[in-house]
């Protein structure tokens, strides 16, 4: 269980890729809480890289499967 905390940024690599920074913040107001995630690439490259591998649909079902964790302890 994660408590307390605003932003987390985890390792992440790709085989042939240069070093991103991926960060992920949580903030909170009136009982919500939003989720930003903010990636950081070296070059437009290396984004191409990290897109044409499926990042974006990779990182939209793991927030998906979040909200729905999220949902289902709610209850």
């Amino acid at each position: 269980v994660v408590r307390n905390v605003k932003k987390m940024v985890p390792p992440f690599e790709l085989p042939g890729a240069e070093e991103m920074v991926m960060a992920v913040t949580f903030d909170e107001q009136d009982g919500r809480t939003t989720v930003t995630v903010r990636t950081t690439f070296a070059t437009l490259a290396q984004k191409a890289t990290h897109v044409g591998a499926g990042m974006v649909e990779g990182l939209s079902l793991a927030l998906e499967q979040l909200d729905t964790l999220v949902m289902e302890r709610r209850t």
